[in-house]
């Protein structure tokens, strides 16, 4: 599964309960997007806001293993980035954190750099539903 896109927010976590919080949500969201009937899971997790998609083509476990791959490059190379996406040929997660202590929402920058990478994935024939 091969990294397309990645971005993390400047926008840091003060708090040193965030990464701890984000791990837990990131594995509650792989855990629903197992389960899910459509590879696709839109959730809040306390304060978290978190997404993850599948490719149709690949079934449950096989999804389960792409955003497992896509949370660990999140991980890794976010650190305590208040929100973040991550785009793997199969699949893509993103999430964000909705405290209001001053964090930026989804900026214009934001949605135009998903517009760019979802055009990009859809030459490689990577079908997304409409999450933006």
């Amino acid at each position: 599964m091969q990294l397309q896109h990645k971005a993390c927010s400047d926008s840091k976590a003060d708090s040193s309960g965030f990464v701890e919080l984000r791990d837990a949500a990131f594995a509650a969201l792989e855990s629903n997007v197992v389960s899910s009937a459509n590879g696709f899971i839109d959730m809040i997790y306390e304060s978290m806001h978190m997404v993850a998609q599948c490719g149709g083509n690949l079934d449950g476990c096989e999804c389960g293993v792409c955003v497992n791959n896509a949370v660990q490059i999140a991980q890794d190379e976010c650190g305590n980035s208040l929100s973040g996406e991550v785009y793997l040929d199969s699949c893509f997660i993103s999430f964000s954190s909705n405290d209001n202590n001053g964090i930026p929402g989804n900026s214009n920058q934001g949605r135009e750099e998903r517009d760019l990478v979802l055009s990009l994935l859809s030459q490689h024939n990577f079908n997304f539903a409409n999450t933006c």
